[in-house]
């Protein structure tokens, strides 16, 4: 199978955010190192989503495909709806003990959709270990300097999924199916299948090159992500859906998903996914959101804008980040002292 031509994969014009430099010229340092290191890691962040893992597993196999040895990790089990796409054995979980084994069993770590070295969670001591040639590719506005010996990072990328096959094609690898299945499992969840507004020019461009070389029927890797859920899941959602929160005159609506409505319904947090959508059809609706309880007084903030509103910064109000369009955060402390603070955080950015 041919390569693919690296100049197609993104628009002519795109330009590396850290440098300021061409994205051509910036990939191309890239692939200088990739091919001058033999052992990777390939990380992403904690609880990874479709854009994620199909970025981690397709340049996992890609580096595979160049003799490379290359490990896709991820710190717990795969979400189940990713998990039945994913070959047994291909992503490794890592845990203390297999982090303890793979001590200096790596070269280079190759970090996808994060440029933040803590949200890798426990395999940073790995990505960050002395004489491991750190790389990053990512797509958010958010890049600490000095932590990276090379990266990537440009948010004129519909996802992550475009700058891997931009750099796939610079290493002049071929476009394998397996790998461009995954690509496309990142490409069409993070863009909500090509309905939310990062689906670009660029992002149908890719989508019609993975189509010509995946193995892959579109409507099943739709189902296997979205179109199958438990029961327990479907009475969750309704539970969470009568008690809806609204605020600003209906311009901020909120759900609440606790501890107890988890153990209540038997139902996993990797089961919340998409959860949060639901919500961007009320009507008149400017920003919404997701508060999960992940612990005693801690919680996960999942923040959407439905039109104009910025949640990127409503999200760093909280530490977090992410894009204008989808971002998230951490919070520690009461329920009420949070809706209280989330509400103020949002009434400053909807004005």
């Amino acid at each position: 199978m041919q390569p693919i031509d690296p100049t197609q994969s993104l628009a002519s014009e795109a330009t590396d955010d850290v440098t300021g430099e061409p994205l051509r010229d910036v990939l191309a340092r890239l692939a200088r190192e990739v091919r001058a290191h033999e052992r990777f890691i390939v990380a992403s962040h904690e609880q990874p989503d479709g854009d994620a893992i199909g970025s981690q597993a397709a340049l996992a196999l890609a580096l595979r495909g160049m003799g490379k040895e290359a490990v896709p990790v991820v710190t717990q089990p795969l979400a189940s709806r990713y998990a039945s796409l994913v070959p047994d054995g291909l992503v490794e979980v890592a845990d203390d003990a297999w982090i303890a084994a793979h001590a200096g069993a790596f070269d280079a770590a190759l970090v996808v959709d994060t440029a933040e070295p803590t949200r890798v969670g426990r395999v940073r001591e790995l990505v960050m270990a002395p004489g491991v040639r750190r790389l990053c590719i990512d797509h958010h506005v958010d890049c600490p300097r000095g932590v990276w010996d090379e990266q990537v990072i440009s948010r004129s990328a519909p996802a992550n999924p475009s700058l891997a096959l931009a750099l796939i094609g610079t290493l002049g690898t071929s476009l394998e199916p397996d790998v461009a299945t995954f690509l496309w499992l990142g490409l069409a969840t993070d863009t909500g299948w090509f309905r939310f507004s990062n689906t670009s020019p660029d992002a149908l461009r890719d989508a019609a090159r993975l189509l010509e070389r995946g193995r892959f029927a579109p409507e099943e890797v739709f189902d296997a992500v979205y179109g199958r859920h438990r029961l327990e899941r479907l009475r969750l959602v309704g539970e969470v859906l009568r008690d809806l929160r609204s605020s600003l005159d209906g311009r901020f609506i909120w759900g609440r998903v606790l501890e107890e409505d988890l153990r209540r319904f038997d139902v996993g947090r990797d089961e919340l996914e998409g959860l949060i959508d639901m919500f961007r059809t009320v009507q008149g609706v400017g920003v919404v959101a997701l508060i999960t309880q992940v612990g005693a007084g801690e919680f996960k903030i999942s923040l959407r804008s439905v039109d104009s509103a910025d949640v990127q910064k409503i999200a760093r109000a909280f530490g977090g980040g992410g894009h204008r369009k989808a971002a998230g955060c951490r919070f520690s402390g009461g329920l009420d002292d949070l809706e209280r603070e989330l509400v103020c955080a949002v009434e400053r950015e909807l004005g």
